[in-house]
C-alpha cells in the first residue's frame, strides 16, 4: 500500500524522534505551569489564613522598604532610632529585601501588602527549589518544594513572616547546586544574592563553599578554585550594592561578634527567642521529618558501606556534601541558635531527595539496586504517606489550631497616630520594650524612637543608656534606674532626670501587661501626664 500524505507507510510507527521530543516538552511545561499555580495558591493560602502578623520585625521591613519608595534607593540614614548605631552608622543589612519589598508598599492596605509581600516570598522559595530538584534530575521533583513549606509547624511559621529568613533557604539551594554541578557564574549569582538580600547570613556562603570544596576533593579529587573566587566576589558585589556599605560592616559586626561575645560572657542583655538554642522537646515538631531523614542516612551509609555501583561520584559528591551541611546546622539549631533551623530544612531536603532518587526511586530499575522492588516501593509509599502527615500537621497546627503567636497589626496603631498628631516632628519617644518599635515605626515615621531591631545596636552605641532602659523594660526600676548591670535599692538616676537629659525623651510608651510596676509608678508622679491608653498601651507626655 502506497504511503500517505505525510509519508508514514502501513506497521511503521507514526510518532518521529521530532514528535516526542516537542511533546515531552509541552509535557514538561505543563508540569511547570501546574507546579507554579500549586505554589502560588499554597503561599497564598498559607498567609493570608494567618490573620495577624506573626512576627514584629515584619512591621520593620515592610516599613522600611515603603520608605525607600518614597526617599529613593540612596537613603542610607536611618534617624528613626537616635540612641542606636544603626542611626550611628546609618547603612541597611537587609537592603535588598526592602528593595524586594518596594512594590507591595504600593497598595493602599499596608498590612494586605505585607502579607502579599509574604506569600510572594513562600512561592518564590518554593520555585527555586523546585527549579533545583530538576536540575539535579531529582525524581518527583514537584513534591520536594511542599516537604521543605511544610517541613514542620515550626518552618510554616517562619514562612508567614514577612523577613529574610525564608529567602536564605531559597538561595542557599541553588547556591549548593552550582557548587556540584559546575558554574562558577550560577555560584557568583548566589553568593551575590545571599548577602544583597541578608548581609547577616554572609557567613553562609564560605561554609557551604568548604564544606563542599572538601568533599569535592576528597570524592572526586578536583579543587575547583574559580568556584571558590567566584563565591568571594558575588558575596562583595551583594555587599557593596548598597548605600554605606561599610556602615553595614559595623552593623555586621556588631550584630554576630559583640552579640555573640555578650552572650558567651552571660552578659544579661534582653535577646530575641530566635537567638537561643532549640529546647529538644521542639524536636516533637519535626517527628515526622526526622523519620525520613534517619531513614534516608541510613540506606545511604548502607550503600556508602558497600560501594554500590549506581552512585556515581558526582552523586556520592552532592550527598555528602548536603549530609554535612544538614548534620551542621542541625547541631547548631541544637546548640547555638533556632536561627539555623531554616537552612537545616534546606539542605536536609536536598540529601532526602536524592537519596531516595539514587536509592529508593520505584520507578528507577537499574540493575544492582541496593534494595529490591519491593522494598522500593514500600519506602516511595511510605515516604508519601509521611508528607501527606506532615502537610497536615504544619498547617493545622499554624492555620487551624493557632498554634502559634500572631499580632493584630491593629494594637499599637492607636497610640502610634496619637503621638503622630501630638508631638512635634522628630519628638523622640522612649519606648519602654525594644519590640514595640517595629509596631510603631509601621504606623508612625513622623517621631523618633529609643531602642529597636535589636538591643545590641543600643548597646553597642552606649552600654550606660542600654542599662538603663534594660532595667525600665524588666520590671527592675520604676522610680530610679542604673547605667550598669547591676540594679539594687541604693543609688541609680532618677528616671524623669534620665528620660530627659540622657534620652531627650518627651513621651513615653510602654505595654500595660509587661510593665504593671512602671505603669503604676508613671501614673502617681506629676511629672508624667498621661496621653493615651487603652487596654495594652499607655502613652505618657515626659514634661520638661
Amino acid at each position: 500500500m502506497p504511503g500517505n500524505s505525510h509519508g508514514h507507510t502501513a506497521g511503521q510507527p507514526t510518532d518521529s524522534p521530532e514528535a516526542s521530543s516537542v511533546a515531552a516538552a509541552w509535557r514538561t511545561r505543563l508540569q511547570d505551569l501546574c507546579f507554579g499555580l500549586g505554589a502560588v495558591v499554597t503561599a497564598l493560602v498559607i498567609r493570608l489564613s494567618v490573620r495577624g502578623i506573626p512576627d514584629p520585625d515584619s512591621f520593620y521591613h515592610f516599613r522600611h522598604a515603603a520608605l525607600y519608595a518614597e526617599r529613593g534607593l540612596t537613603m542610607s540614614a536611618f534617624p528613626w532610632l537616635v540612641q542606636s548605631v544603626v542611626s550611628r552608622y546609618a547603612s541597611d543589612l537587609g537592603y535588598g529585601f526592602h528593595v524586594l519589598l518596594i512594590p507591595f508598599t504600593r497598595l493602599s492596605d499596608p498590612v494586605l501588602g505585607a502579607k502579599l509581600a509574604t506569600a510572594f516570598e513562600i512561592a518564590l522559595v518554593m520555585g527555586l527549589c523546585y527549579w533545583v530538584m530538576r536540575r539535579q534530575a531529582i525524581a518527583y521533583a514537584a513534591a520536594w518544594p511542599f516537604m521543605l513549606i511544610f517541613f514542620s509547624p515550626a518552618i510554616v511559621y517562619t514562612v508567614t513572616q514577612t523577613r529574610p529568613q525564608t529567602l536564605l533557604m531559597g538561595f542557599a539551594m541553588p547556591l549548593l547546586s552550582f557548587l556540584m554541578l559546575g558554574g562558577p557564574w550560577g555560584v557568583f549569582g548566589a553568593s551575590a544574592a545571599i548577602s544583597f538580600f541578608h548581609l547577616n547570613a554572609a557567613a553562609v556562603v564560605p561554609g557551604v563553599v568548604a564544606v563542599a570544596a572538601v568533599v569535592k576533593g576528597i570524592v572526586e579529587r578536583r579543587w575547583e578554585w574559580r568556584t571558590w573566587i567566584a563565591a568571594a566576589v558575588g558575596l562583595g558585589l551583594g555587599w557593596v550594592l548598597r548605600p554605606n556599605p561599610i556602615g553595614s560592616a559595623h552593623l555586621l559586626y556588631l550584630q554576630t561578634i559583640v552579640h555573640e561575645v555578650a552572650r558567651q560572657r552571660h552578659l544579661p542583655l534582653l535577646f530575641g527567642g530566635e537567638w537561643s538554642p532549640m529546647p529538644a522537646a521542639a524536636l516533637l515538631g519535626f517527628s515526622y521529618f526526622l523519620l525520613i531523614w534517619a531513614a534516608a542516612i541510613l540506606v545511604f551509609l548502607m550503600a556508602e558501606v558497600r560501594r554500590h555501583q549506581s552512585l556515581t561520584r558526582a552523586d556520592r559528591s552532592f550527598l555528602w556534601t548536603s549530609l554535612l551541611l544538614s548534620l551542621v546546622c542541625f547541631a547548631a539549631a541544637l546548640v547555638v541558635s533556632k536561627r539555623t533551623v531554616p537552612l537545616w530544612a534546606a539542605f536536609s531536603v536536598l540529601f532526602v531527595a536524592k537519596a531516595f532518587t539514587m536509592l529508593l526511586n520505584a520507578s528507577d530499575r537499574r540493575p544492582g539496586q541496593l534494595l529490591g522492588e519491593d522494598a522500593r516501593l514500600t519506602a516511595t509509599f511510605g515516604i508519601a504517606v509521611l508528607l501527606g502527615v506532615m502537610i497536615w500537621s504544619g498547617a493545622s497546627q499554624v492555620l487551624v489550631q493557632k498554634s502559634w503567636p500572631s499580632r493584630d497589626p491593629q494594637q499599637m496603631k492607636g497610640p502610634a497616630q496619637w503621638i503622630a498628631s501630638q508631638a512635634k516632628p522628630n519628638d523622640i519617644v522612649f519606648n519602654v520594650n525594644w519590640d514595640a518599635f517595629p509596631e510603631l515605626f509601621f504606623w508612625n515615621t513622623r517621631q523618633r524612637y529609643v531602642s529597636g531591631l535589636d538591643p545590641v545596636f543600643l548597646y553597642g552605641y552606649n552600654a550606660g543608656l542600654y542599662w538603663e532602659a534594660h532595667h525600665l523594660q524588666t520590671g527592675e526600676a520604676t522610680a530610679r534606674t542604673w547605667a550598669s548591670p547591676a540594679a539594687g535599692p541604693d543609688g541609680g538616676e532618677d528616671v524623669h532626670a534620665v528620660l530627659r537629659r540622657d534620652f531627650h525623651a518627651s513621651y513615653l510608651v510602654l505595654d500595660k501587661r509587661r510593665n504593671q510596676g512602671l505603669y503604676a509608678y508613671l501614673l502617681g508622679d506629676q511629672r508624667f501626664a498621661m496621653g493615651f491608653e487603652d487596654d495594652i498601651s499607655a502613652v505618657f507626655i515626659v514634661k520638661p
